[in-house]
């Protein structure tokens, strides 16, 4: 059977397609951050939007109740994060003491059952790793809960520009389809603006 030699053949067009799309992921990744505080501006804006535009319709200013909106919102997450953040916290705080002495306990316990019973060594064993790993991660895990909102959303300063960013293309009239319009090509525009208006 006479050897077959595949041939391969990379142009430069292909290379360059290449290139541009790992710099594509390398921009993206280096950017992901900035692109998760507009994806959050734009989802909070969306919501807020037919609020400012019933505004329009009723020949409100625009400016002030979309602010009045924002503040009153706020408020009422500052609110009800005083009610529940100290309880939760104080909860896990609880927690965090009693169940390692729980763990503890039974870890006793199951010596002593494993000592009465050798048969069940190997599964005692990895019950009592699996408690003492737990028991473990609650010493030492002293986060917050208002330590964890804040991580989830990357921090005070990536909070305030989602807020600001969100508050701006509430106020404008076609904030989102203006911003949506600079940055996605013209090719594609009429097709990303409809999936924003169906979502």
């Amino acid at each position: 059977m006479p050897n077959e030699h595949i041939h391969v053949q990379l142009t430069s067009a292909t290379i360059v397609r290449a290139i541009l799309l790992v710099l594509f992921f390398v921009a993206l990744y280096v950017l992901k951050d900035v692109l998760i505080i507009f994806m959050f501006a734009i989802i909070i804006a969306s919501a807020v939007t037919p609020f400012s535009n019933w505004l329009d319709s009723k020949s409100l200013p625009r400016l002030f109740g979309v602010l009045a909106l924002y503040l009153v919102i706020f408020g009422l997450v500052i609110f009800v994060l005083s009610l529940v953040v100290p309880y939760v916290a104080d909860e896990i705080s609880q927690l965090s003491t009693t169940l390692p002495k729980i763990i503890e306990r039974f870890s006793t316990s199951l010596e002593q059952v494993q000592q009465g019973s050798p048969q069940y060594f190997d599964f005692i064993s990895e019950v009592q790793n699996i408690l003492d790993t737990l028991s473990i991660y609650l010493q030492q895990s002293s986060q917050s809960v208002l330590s964890l909102i804040v991580s989830i959303f990357g921090g005070v300063m990536s909070f305030i520009a989602i807020i600001v960013i969100a508050f701006y293309l509430s106020v404008m009239k076609r904030g989102i389809e203006s911003f949506i319009e600079s940055i996605v090509p013209a090719k594609h525009e009429a097709y990303i603006m409809d999936l924003w208006r169906r979502s």
